[in-house]
């Protein structure tokens, strides 16, 4: 679940566009899970030279998955925090997915000047690989992949039959 979150996280704020995204190669070596882990000076120093760093913790038990995602701008260890939130769901790599949307949404809308994100946009489309055309949705980055009909060949064509 940890590495889906971190992987969508990552993608949708790649694919935002408004990011310079620093290298992973260039992280400090301890990776801040709460506020007060962070390093203010190993961030904003060279060789990361970050701006803003999102990081939090996620906890998952049979019950549910506790998110927390924080967003600091390094530069100003004084007023650090511009974005702290929480989110409870299902203890399944789908919603750390989905939470991870939420969340680059959130950091978009925050950083992008109060434009949406569209990290939680979904995409209707029709496709013929069950052997019938259906109607499926998909996750804006091509995740999630799933029917919404299930017509099936017979049905298809009576509803059509002149």
């Amino acid at each position: 679940m940890l590495k889906a979150f971190n992987d969508t996280l990552e993608n949708d704020l790649e694919n935002a566009g408004i990011f310079d995204m620093v290298s992973k190669s260039f992280h400090p070596v301890t990776t801040p899970a709460s506020p007060g882990d962070v390093k203010f000076q190993e961030w904003s120093a060279l060789p990361p030279n970050a701006s803003m760093l999102a990081f939090g913790s996620l906890g998952a038990t049979a019950g549910g998955m506790t998110v927390q995602g924080w967003l600091d701008d390094v530069k100003n260890p004084l007023s650090a925090q511009v974005l702290a939130k929480q989110y409870q769901d299902a203890p399944t790599t789908d919603a750390a997915h989905s939470i991870a949307h939420k969340f680059a949404d959130e950091i978009i809308f925050r950083l992008g000047g109060g434009i949406p994100g569209i990290a939680e946009s979904q995409i209707v489309f029709i496709s013929s690989r069950s052997g019938h055309k259906e109607v499926w949705m998909m996750d804006y980055d091509g995740a999630n992949q799933h029917a919404i009909t299930k017509l099936g060949r017979s049905l298809y064509r009576r509803a059509f039959r002149r």
